[in-house]
């Protein structure tokens, strides 16, 4: 058994808190959804609302609530909107997360950070976790400046950095959803060909994240599949697993696509260390898009669509259990 028993994951309506949020519960962990609006609709589990760059709200939601574990999901990740609002992006990816930490290291909890492997230039790929950072947008100098202020508040703290794909609660859809779903509609899905990254399905994460609490293991951890891929031959891999055609995959560039924020062209991360840590390898692209396919085929992801956010609770105080 786990020898982690609950945890809050906040930023719980995000693709990857939402996620954590079901695995974690599918493995009997007492688990506490912290979002800043609308809280998750999950029967027998009640949300809390918070805003996380609040001090005075995070210091009252600590006093009442204090937990054994915290994997902090929660950030802005829209690196255009990063790129033209730097102050806020940084409150919030930055700010809030030493904030956090530091509650966390007071009452003596375990700190799981979320990071990404964007604090990289992508000029080589390959990037081992001792290798020196070098953001090249507002988003990763964000995100970076949350890794040190969590070290600086909580030492002990673990850091993982990842890129993933899967299923989201939001109407946004992620890289893989936007494939299938214009693959699925007989549309033309342009690939990036000189963009190179090491996705892992965000489920994934789950097992891993508790493993690593279990093991006491503090610092950064690279995060992400065995291999790596191209967007464009990513996207030819979800056709292939779900039996779609290939054809309308269209070679494309970054270069070309006219984004806000500059973008690292080769980010993929080398996953020794916690494949070291974990005793066996990390999955493949490949089999993480299968196990994207069946978590779709056995029910999970009607499961996951049907938590979407209701009315919050009242901040700071646990809302009543989703009924539905």
């Amino acid at each position: 058994m786990s020898a982690v028993e609950s945890i809050w994951i906040t930023g719980a309506a995000g693709l990857l808190g939402a996620n954590l949020t079901l695995e974690f519960l599918d493995r009997d962990i007492a688990v506490l959804p912290i979002t800043r609006g609308p809280g998750l609709c999950i029967s027998g589990v009640a949300s809390v609302a918070c805003d996380l760059t609040d001090a005075r709200a995070v210091s009252a939601l600590f006093a009442q609530t204090p937990p054994s574990c915290i994997v902090h999901c929660a950030a802005v990740t829209n690196v255009d909107w990063c790129e033209a609002h730097p102050d806020e992006a940084m409150r919030v990816n930055a700010h809030a997360a030493g904030q956090l930490a530091a509650q966390a290291r007071a009452c003596g909890a375990c700190f799981i950070h979320i990071s990404t492997d964007a604090i990289f230039d992508g000029l080589s790929g390959g990037y081992a976790e001792d290798n020196p950072p070098h953001p090249l947008n507002v988003y990763a100098r964000t995100k970076l400046a949350g890794e040190q202020a969590v070290f600086h508040a909580m030492p002990g703290a673990l850091i993982l950095r990842i890129n993933l794909f899967g299923w989201n609660l939001q109407p946004r859809l992620s890289l893989a959803e936007w494939v299938l779903d214009r693959l699925e509609n007989n549309q033309p899905v342009p690939g990036f060909r000189d963009v190179i990254f090491a996705p892992i399905l965000a489920n994934q994460l789950a097992p891993w994240i508790l493993r690593l609490v279990e093991l006491g293991a503090t610092g950064i951890f690279h995060a992400g599949s065995s291999d790596h891929i191209t967007k464009f031959d990513f996207a030819r891999l979800v056709a292939e697993i779900f039996a779609l055609d290939a054809s309308l995959v269209r070679e494309s560039s970054v270069a070309a696509a006219s984004l806000a924020a500059p973008r690292p062209r080769n980010l993929w991360l080398n996953t020794g260390k916690l494949a070291a840590a974990l005793g066996h390898p990390l999955p493949t692209v490949r089999q993480g898009l299968e196990q994207f396919k069946t978590l779709r085929q056995n029910g999970f992801v009607q499961r996951l669509k049907s938590a979407a956010p209701q009315p919050a609770s009242q901040p700071f105080r646990s809302g009543a259990p989703c009924q539905r």
